[in-house]
């Protein structure tokens, strides 16, 4: 298929053929339909809209050795790169790469574990609440052991984890309980989509195209509720600034039910090589 752009004077709407030519991603990870790129002078946003986020992640998210010590997690994960999500990011010869979603969705299941060390009742149902200087800092590639600690301090988790040494990622997460009885989304899916989209914006720029995006951190993000299976998303990215070859956006997502009311909405960072 050939890929869509259409052009106005100040909008460009991408087709997931024009995406694919700005993004590595690709099936099972890639996640957008359309893009939308407004600019408006100095300012540039993008809309993703309609989009579903699939109700399970397409990695496997089994640790291979994990123990407590009071509110504290110690854990540790083999990436053997068998997942089939890892054939989309990236195809060769870029990746394959662990993406971030799977990162963060490792570092809250690490989370949740602290409650089996402590009072709190572990079987409640938990999602993502906030997040706060998640930072990945090394990439992560099959092969890797990944050495990984989370500790409940007073409403917050602090996670991080390493490979060989060296710092792979560290963050602050809050959790809390899932409010419906309903099929939900992974809320880590949500970042990941809203974190494509930025990728798209930034790749659109003349002086990027080509280049490769890569997840630098989620420096804030808020969820506000939580998100039924089926429910259609607006995505929402704006780029505020960029410091040399790290770009920092403005994401937000909310539902097309209520586009009145966010759902979620942060600040993440994305780096291009």
């Amino acid at each position: 298929m050939e890929a869509s752009y259409l052009r106005g004077e100040a909008m460009t709407v991408l087709d997931q053929e024009a995406i694919r030519d700005v993004l590595p991603h690709r099936d099972p990870i890639l996640m957008l339909e359309t893009a939308t790129i407004n600019e408006e002078g100095q300012e540039v946003a993008a809309t993703a809209t309609p989009i579903q986020i699939p109700e399970v992640t397409p990695f496997s998210l089994r640790l291979n050795s994990w123990d407590t010590i009071e509110n504290r997690v110690n854990a540790q994960q083999y990436v053997n790169g068998d997942e089939p999500g890892f054939s989309g990011h990236f195809p060769q010869p870029i990746g394959p790469i662990l993406p971030g979603v799977q990162q963060l969705k490792l570092a809250a299941i690490l989370s949740r574990y602290c409650l089996k060390s402590s009072d709190e009742d572990y079987s409640k149902k938990l999602r993502l609440e906030q997040i706060k200087g998640f930072n990945f800092t090394r990439m992560v590639v099959p092969g890797d052991v990944l050495k990984m600690n989370a500790e409940k301090a007073d409403d917050w988790y602090e996670t991080n984890a390493s490979v060989d040494g060296q710092l792979a990622f560290k963050g602050r997460l809050q959790l809390a309980s899932v409010e419906t009885d309903e099929p939900t989304i992974s809320l880590e899916l949500l970042v990941e989509a809203m974190a494509q989209l930025v990728a798209v914006v930034g790749l659109s720029q003349p002086e990027n195209r080509g280049k490769t995006p890569l997840f630098a951190s989620i420096r804030s993000m808020h969820f506000v509720r939580d998100i039924p299976v089926g429910e259609e998303l607006l995505l929402e990215a704006m780029p505020i600034k960029q410091i040399r070859t790290l770009g920092f956006a403005k994401v937000g997502a909310r539902s097309l039910e209520d586009p009145d009311t966010y759902i979620a909405n942060g600040e993440i960072a994305f780096a291009v090589q």
